[in-house]
């Protein structure tokens, strides 16, 4: 089990009970802070998948490949690593197509791959369409960029003439069972970076997205899916999005989500059934991490991940008329939210049902570490720490949790503050796994909802968009004093 160095730092000590956690107990050393918060995450760490469900990474050099370069290429290469240098050296002999698509248009054999050199390519669409068949020759399909870093490697959307946006998706699969794409980066679509749906086993390794209308990397409908060692920063509605195939109903994950960086969205994570996001590190987004509002959503596991500082309150671009030009002419790469959040909060749970929330560092959120709303049920929030950075000191939540007291058999358990003598919740007392809550009326918090569902984004019909009245979601909290 990878660790991240950060857990190291965790004053936690748990000991088992009948949800695996008995006692949260304090500060302790490096070490044993770093066993305990192991022990707390691998308590509820889901089954794994079974050997061979996701595809596998084919080393260089493929026997069955592809190669694709840039007019900046050789340029390019002479600034790589030596090791990384040699292998492009190598491979720029091969090239035969200035284009990805036209690589991929070019397939001929079921287990491809296709290298794809440093380069900057410019108004670019990757579309990776299969058929799921034993015949399917899109499928088991590898696209690497051969570069040092993501970022050696830019597919780009760019914009028209008259700075809108030019494309929607930069790499988009579509039934390409057993796809795996390493190493690049997709920025300034209109939709999405990556777009994966449909498909049943695939890896996105080590992609960035960045800097799109909407989303970093989207997956829906999928199943046996992997996103691992992303980064995604800057897109204006989430930065990873999942919606996997329904049916699995937790068994085991559909979809994994592990040690990505998701920082400067307008929400870090977004996702739905039977997702396994853990090791990660979410921070500096409006909201970190939250269900889909719009699904039944349930079966998640959320486990081990630093979710800080997200207090990012991009409605300013909107109030200010910039959102209102057009994507280029915005003076920079800024969000413009389609949507109302709650600025400053880690993760929302908006009517989800079954989820585990474990072993996760939450700290300096401004208006909650975490909210739980909407009729949520069987959820459950096992030792967490809230309101502790990495380095020990005090980051305190403005709440650390905040439920609007609906929903049965959700509980709170062995989490620990900075604020001491157990958490700050809204309400002050929270039910524990062995008396998990029953059905009850709740606070009314639909007169917040209705009120921000008002919000809406800029238009040329409407340039600085509408600030509904009534609603806090879109202003700013205060910064909590630390303790």
């Amino acid at each position: 089990m990878t660790v991240l160095p950060w857990r190291r730092m965790i004053a936690v000590v748990v000991a088992a009970a009948s949800f695996a956690f008995s006692v949260l107990a304090g500060l302790a050393g490096p070490a044993s802070a770093a066993d305990a918060a192991a022990d707390a995450a691998d308590a509820h760490r889901p089954p794994a998948a079974a050997p061979g469900a996701y595809p596998g990474y084919r080393f260089a050099l493929a026997a069955t490949r592809l190669v694709v370069c840039a007019k900046d290429s050789k340029s390019r290469i002479g600034r790589l690593s030596a090791a990384a240098r040699a292998l492009n050296e190598g491979l720029l002999p091969e090239c035969a197509y200035n284009d990805v698509q036209h690589a991929v248009d070019a397939v001929w054999r079921r287990g491809t791959t296709i290298y794809v050199l440093p380069g900057h390519y410019r108004d670019a669409t990757v579309s990776i369409v299969g058929d799921g068949t034993p015949g399917c020759l899109r499928c088991d399909l590898q696209i690497e960029g051969t570069g040092d870093r993501p970022d050696d490697v830019v597919i780009e959307g760019g914009f028209t003439r008259d700075g809108a946006w030019a494309r929607r998706v930069g790499i988009y699969a579509v039934h390409a069972n057993g796809l795996y794409v390493r190493n690049i980066t997709a920025q300034r679509y209109s939709v999405a970076g990556i777009e994966i749906d449909w498909t049943d086993g695939f890896v996105l390794d080590k992609v960035t997205g960045r800097w799109n209308g909407s989303y970093g990397v989207t997956a829906v409908g999928d199943d046996h899916g992997v996103i691992d060692g992303c980064t995604v920063t800057g897109n204006s509605a989430a930065g990873i999005v999942t919606a996997p195939v329904a049916g699995v109903a937790g068994a085991r994950p559909a979809v994994e989500v592990r040690r990505c960086r998701s920082a400067g969205n307008l929400v870090g994570y977004q996702g739905g059934d039977s997702v396994y996001v853990h090791d990660n590190d979410i921070s500096g987004n409006a909201v970190g991490i939250s269900t889909d509002p719009g699904t039944s959503q349930r079966h998640g596991s959320f486990i081990a991940n630093r979710v800080h500082g997200n207090n990012l309150n991009p409605y300013g671009n909107v109030w200010s008329g910039r959102c209102a030009k057009p994507p280029r002419d915005r003076g920079g790469d800024v969000l413009c939210p389609a949507t109302a959040v709650p600025v400053g909060t880690g993760l929302v749970l908006s009517a989800g049902r079954q989820n585990t929330y474990a072993g996760n560092l939450i700290y300096d959120n401004w208006r909650s570490g975490a909210s739980q709303l909407g009729y949520a049920r069987g959820n459950r929030w096992m030792g967490n720490l809230m309101g502790i950075s990495p380095a020990g000191t005090t980051a305190p939540n403005g709440l650390d949790f905040w439920w609007d007291r609906t929903g049965e058999q959700n509980c709170w358990q062995d989490n620990a503050s900075s604020w001491g003598g157990g958490v700050r919740s809204a309400p002050p007392a929270l039910p524990d796994c062995a008396h998990p809550s029953g059905a009850g009326a709740g606070i009314p918090t639909w007169p917040t909802i209705s009120a921000c569902t008002a919000y809406v984004p800029a238009s040329a019909a409407r340039p600085k968009g509408v600030r509904p009245p009534g609603c806090p979601w879109l202003d700013t909290p205060v910064r909590p004093a630390p303790r």
